[in-house]
């Protein structure tokens, strides 16, 4: 089993929306959609292209599913763009987090919880 470490003011929000993802798509569904492939979360790290902190260095964003859903891959390639996909970012967004793929179209593996 994997863990994952977050900041400990989103903790409980990662925990009730990996569980409500589950409770809505079931284990075999996340399975065939990908969501069970954790890319990461804490990595202190830059972003990418600056020498600011990435949000992983502060514990506050998550990867999932990264070969499908890669920096640069762009909607409709990227499968977390897919319209099965749809609850699984309103679950994430009712808990406070955002998305750079639904936001930018950039990045799609990636979810934040910056605003908390």
């Amino acid at each position: 089993m994997r863990t994952i470490r977050v900041h400990k003011l989103i903790a409980t929000h990662v925990q009730t929306a990996l569980r409500e993802v589950l409770e809505h798509y079931g284990a075999a569904e996340i399975r065939r959609l990908g969501l069970d492939i954790y890319g990461g979360s804490y990595n202190y790290r830059s972003s990418t292209g600056s020498s600011a902190l990435s949000m992983h260095a502060w514990g506050i964003a998550l990867d999932f599913s990264p070969v499908a859903n890669s920096y640069g891959t762009r909607a409709p390639r990227a499968t977390l763009s897919h319209p099965d996909c749809e609850r699984w970012w309103q679950i994430w967004e009712s808990h406070g987090a955002t998305s750079l793929g639904r936001t930018r179209n950039y990045d799609w593996m990636h979810l934040q919880f910056a605003g908390l």
